[in-house]
């Protein structure tokens, strides 16, 4: 039986870079819109999430930067905050799991788990560079995956998404300086012991995956058998372990990351005066999770047995809902490797209404889809104006022009009332399967229903003819038009807005009721003077990303052209290397005084590790000379050597041929 109470969470946003369309299509995203629905349906819905902020990205990224990680995540935070809120999300609450609710809660979950016996100490082998002397987390390895040849981020694949030991990396190397230079040393650390709860799961999941892929990749995980999972880290950024000895570690970020969703109950809770227990120990809620596929085994296997193991009374998820990879030519829109679009540019493109529409009409929920600009501008020019928006414009421009912009108190169709009332009801168990694509379509289908009735019976002609049936078919077309702005509203809030202004609508459509959608007794309401929903997009709206995030190719396989007079622009010289500084705080980077004829310039380079002093002062290298002039680490840099770079990312200085003055033009 449905619940009163409803608990939305959506996998959190990890906060190391602006998030990419692919990081809100199955999560954030479907969340908002089942959020609202709910609220439509007179569900008291809260809907909860955060900034993912802990994971030694963040580490690796201040490193560079030169900044305290602490600092760079909380900019971080309010610059995905804001996006987000461009994004029309109507979160109950958006927090951050570095927050002290968080950090208690996680405390009270591990040591409920290390008195209940399911956590086990054990020394590993933990990934050593020599080359930078120091302990590397997870993050800080890369390599091949062993299972599918993509790229491996530490203790993940980024192409394939699986699970994997650092140890397991084909040719791993350091991120940090880019060598191979690696050992494997032994580390005491905490382990959750999975394989404990196997049977429990294995009788918890029936009924509780909301679609086929949740499904499929939970028993996947669970034939294969389950293991022991470790869930402490060599880094400093997270929060410390409450344990003797292990306080110079932390928790695994997966960790105390689903535990977020209970600190920013717990946040929202102490905010508005209300009990976050009601919603997290009270079985009188039904919780929904949504997510993508990557993160499925976290919250079907790994959190729930973490609750689990407290021995305590949690509330579980009644349905994990996860859906697919949107791709960009192919490949998993990922921001850390530069692939698909982020959400800052595509604002740039079109507010967030447009994008709500399109990727809830691409919504991958079994299999993934391909995001094309073809794609783009076929559901926004054929289906968001030429049928949803031209629908509106067209009646209520007839209404503004014929009747002195009063709908008229007329009859509704009964044949047209059946078949809207009809399409709202596929539309509600579209919704309730988690059908986004099916769902959204029927905004289309109802808009074309009522194109093609007003088409077919001609108001405009009736006018004199017959007056009365003139405003029959008038108030028909304008309760459809009331019934589109109710249920578009989970999915294109701002348009429902304008909508029910246009109709003269005075209330709250977010605090409407659903049901109202079925109901046409709209009459003798004054509309405002229409304008376009939405305008088409062309050729010349969809920009040339010039930035290596969103370059797509050019015809003829010719991709990051220049022309010769572009060409010319570029003042590369020889350079002697003159004097040679260390920078404090960085592992890689070192700063040149560079001889380039007329003058002397400052360079910063990530030659450190790679050549010794003696090997650089004297050394004659071609070097761009007209460089923009940028800072790293604090240090300014006015030029730049070139180099050539092999294997991974291992750097290799060109000389000239023969001994040529500094300051000989290269051409």
């Amino acid at each position: 039986m449905s619940k009163e109470r409803v608990l939305i969470t959506s996998a959190l946003p990890y906060i190391h870079g602006i998030p990419h369309l692919g990081n809100i299509i199955t999560s954030i995203l479907p969340a908002d819109v089942y959020h609202r629905y709910q609220r439509l349906k007179g569900k008291n819905s809260l809907f909860i999430c955060a900034s993912d902020s802990h994971g030694t990205m963040h580490e690796i990224e201040a490193k560079k930067e030169g900044v305290k990680t602490e600092e760079l995540v909380y900019e971080s935070h309010e610059k995905v905050r804001s996006l987000l809120e461009e994004f029309n999300f109507d979160f109950s609450y958006y927090g951050i799991t570095d927050s002290e609710q968080n950090r208690s809660t996680t405390e009270h979950i591990f040591h409920k788990l290390d008195e209940n016996n399911y956590i086990e100490e054990k020394s590993i082998d933990v990934t050593y560079c020599r080359n930078c002397e120091q302990y590397l987390a997870d993050r800080w390895i890369e390599g091949e995956c062993p299972e599918c040849g993509g790229l491996a981020r530490g203790d993940q694949c980024d192409d394939c998404g699986e699970l994997l030991e650092p140890k397991d990396i084909i040719d791993p190397y350091c991120t940090h300086c880019g060598k191979k230079d690696i050992e494997f040393r032994k580390s005491k650390h905490l382990f959750l012991q999975l394989n404990k709860f196997e049977d429990w799961l294995k009788e918890w999941i029936e009924g509780r995956m909301g679609n086929k892929l949740t499904r499929s990749e939970t028993l996947s995980w669970l034939n294969e058998g389950l293991e022991e999972r470790c869930i402490s880290r060599d880094a400093s950024w997270g929060f410390s372990i409450p344990k003797e000895g292990f306080e110079d570690k932390v928790f695994y970020v997966w960790f105390d990351a689903p535990i977020g969703y209970i600190g920013a109950t717990r946040s929202w809770a102490e905010e508005n005066n209300e009990d976050w227990e009601e919603w997290w120990r009270d079985d009188s809620i039904e919780y929904f999770q949504f997510m993508g596929k990557d993160n499925i085994p976290f919250h079907s296997i790994i959190f729930p047995s973490m609750l689990k193991g407290t021995e305590e009374q949690w509330n579980f998820a009644d349905h994990i809902v996860a859906g697919s990879f949107i791709l960009a030519e192919d490949v998993k829109f990922s921001k850390s490797r530069g692939k698909g679009l982020n959400l800052e540019t595509a604002l740039d493109v079109r507010n967030s209404e447009y994008w709500r529409y399109v990727l809830m009409a691409l919504y991958p929920r079994n299999t993934d889809t391909t995001f094309s600009w073809d794609a783009f501008k076929e559901k926004v020019n054929k289906e968001l104006t030429d049928s949803f928006g031209n629908y509106v414009h067209r009646i209520l421009k007839f209404i503004d022009e014929n009747f002195t912009s009063e709908i008229p108190d007329g009859e509704m169709d009964e044949e047209v009332a059946r078949e809207v009332r009809e399409k709202i009801e596929e539309m509600e168990r579209e919704l309730e399967d988690f059908r986004f694509r099916q769902a959204v379509n029927k905004i289309i289908e109802i808009s074309s229903l009522g194109n093609q009735y007003f088409q077919r019976e001609e108001p405009w002609k009736k006018m004199g003819s017959d007056p009365e049936e003139c405003k029959d078919i008038v108030y028909t077309c304008a309760n459809i038009v009331r019934s589109l702005a109710i249920v578009s509203d989970p999915f294109l809030p701002k348009t429902a807005e304008k909508l029910w202004s246009f109709i003269g609508m005075e209330t709250n459509i977010h605090e409407e009721s659903w049901t109202k959608a079925k109901e046409f007794d709209l009459r003798s309401k004054t509309i405002t003077e229409p304008e376009p929903l939405f305008e088409k997009i062309k050729d010349d709206d969809i920009p040339d990303f010039d930035n290596e995030k969103n370059k797509s190719k050019k015809q003829g396989g010719e991709e990051n052209m220049i022309s010769f007079d572009e060409f010319k622009e570029l003042d590369i010289r020889i350079g002697e290397i003159k004097e040679v500084d260390d920078i404090e705080g960085s592992d890689n980077l070192l700063k040149f005084q560079i001889d380039v004829g007329d003058e002397t310039k400052q360079s910063v380079g990530g030659l450190k590790g790679h050549y010794t002093e003696e090997e650089l002062v004297g050394r004659k290298v071609p070097v761009l000379v007209n460089l923009e002039t940028s800072e790293l680490m604090g240090e300014k840099s006015e030029c730049m050597i070139l180099a050539a770079v092999v294997g991974n990312k291992e750097p290799v200085l060109l000389e000239p041929e023969r001994d040529l003055e500094a300051g000989t033009g290269v051409a």
